[in-house]
């Protein structure tokens, strides 16, 4: 029974990852162009760029609190790491390719990637969220700052915490977040990435 009810977490924290903050906030605001303004992305970074600080900063506490709520839920339930790690990926994965969305985008991972480090190990996920501010405040793309923050957090946990579990999720996280800025590392290439908030 035990394994079943783990299962069960990890398919309801993908259902948890699915739900698109991005889309309820704007749309709260009476406008349904998210979608099709800015990147086209429903995270908080496109909502910042099109909809400004306020929609974004909620966009942003409902992603964090996506990937919080998951792993809080099934450490209470369960309380073995292997199952929290197993649904902080289950909502990550629901985050960025959600089923109910019926083939839509969902966003790129990292807001809610950080929501779920934060509870796993507060100390990786804060070190990780520091080298994204960082990178973020001295070059101003939000996209660099994914990248490289979560490039490092494989290493960041093998020198604090290395949990087998936890090391093969790190690795796991960076490449779904090295795939869903693929375009970003393009443009960045390029000099065609905006920096962070400006409205191109």
């Amino acid at each position: 029974m035990d394994s079943i009810l783990n299962g069960l977490m990890v398919i309801f924290s993908y259902g948890i990852g699915n739900i698109p903050f991005g889309l309820w906030v704007t749309r709260r605001q009476g406008d349904n162009s998210l979608e099709t303004s800015g990147s086209g992305n429903i995270g908080a970074t496109n909502v910042l760029r099109v909809f400004g600080k306020k929609a974004a900063l909620l966009t942003l506490l409902g992603d964090i609190g996506k990937g919080v709520l998951a792993v809080v839920l099934t450490r209470y339930i369960t309380g073995q790491l292997e199952w929290e790690v197993a649904s902080g990926l289950g909502v990550v994965l629901g985050h960025v390719y959600p089923v109910f969305r019926k083939g839509k985008r969902g966003g790129k991972g990292v807001a809610t990637g950080f929501g779920v480090l934060m509870v796993l190990n507060f100390r990786v996920g804060f070190l990780t969220f520091l080298i994204w501010g960082l990178t973020v405040g001295i070059w101003r793309y939000s996209s660099l700052g994914a990248i490289v923050s979560f490039a490092f957090f494989p290493v960041i946990v093998i020198l604090i915490y290395p949990s087998q579990p936890l090391i093969y999720f790190s690795i796991f996280l960076f490449l779904i977040i090295l795939n869903r800025h693929w375009g970003n590392v393009q443009r960045l290439a390029s000099g065609k990435e905006p920096k962070l908030g400006s409205s191109k």
